[in-house]
């Protein structure tokens, strides 16, 4: 059976039991399995509020040693948040150095493993965080580089989303812009699901 490991910020986490290596937390993680062609041991080590700095300081204990077969990446909106509500900018250079570091640790020591990367986002532009696109934006394209040189599969995320909301209420996509409601959070755990389906 593959493992199946999602690392990330609270889009991730979403109040799963951190104690239980089986909870799912009450997010897209958890509608991931039912979507999967085949059964798969899923873990979610995802962490409200953490940056990619955050996030790397715990890589090599909550992802190389769980030796995942996918390893699923949903990171970076913090880096960005947390510039204008903490003054505690990340750099882009930094932000790159962060996911760099991850995706070589994971090339190096389990050079098997696929790795999906899904970009962080904002899914209403003309909401009140409109602001964050001029530190995310360049954030992304970072990711974007990133995930060719790394040869990783890539979710675009933002875009999807915001090709949703022209479809789909706000309210149903996420109510303060980045945590997903009901349908982006479907939305998300589909995206995922067909990366994965494409790799089982």
């Amino acid at each position: 059976m593959k493992t199946i490991l999602f690392q990330g910020d609270s889009i991730t986490d979403t109040f799963r039991i951190r104690d239980d290596i089986t909870n799912l937390g009450i997010g897209y993680v958890s509608l991931v399995p039912s979507l999967l062609k085949e059964e798969c041991r899923i873990i979610n080590k995802g962490i409200s509020g953490e940056t990619t700095t955050d996030i790397l300081k715990r890589w090599d204990r909550e992802c190389i040693d769980l030796k995942p077969d996918i390893l699923c990446m949903l990171m970076g909106i913090n880096d960005t948040w947390r510039k204008y509500d903490s003054n505690m900018p990340t750099t882009l250079e930094q932000f790159a150095r962060n996911i760099e570091a991850m995706l070589s640790a994971v090339r190096e020591k389990l050079p098997n493993t696929h790795i999906i990367i899904a970009e962080p986002y904002v899914v209403h532009t003309a909401g009140k965080y409109v602001h964050f696109r001029e530190d995310l934006d360049p954030k992304i394209r970072e990711l974007r580089r990133l995930a060719v040189k790394y040869k990783t599969d890539y979710i675009p995320l933002d875009g999807l989303l915001a090709s949703a909301a022209t479809r789909i209420p706000m309210e149903l996509l996420s109510e303060d812009c980045i945590h997903p409601s009901e349908e982006g959070t479907k939305i998300i755990a589909q995206c995922f699901a067909k990366a994965i389906n494409n790799i089982l």
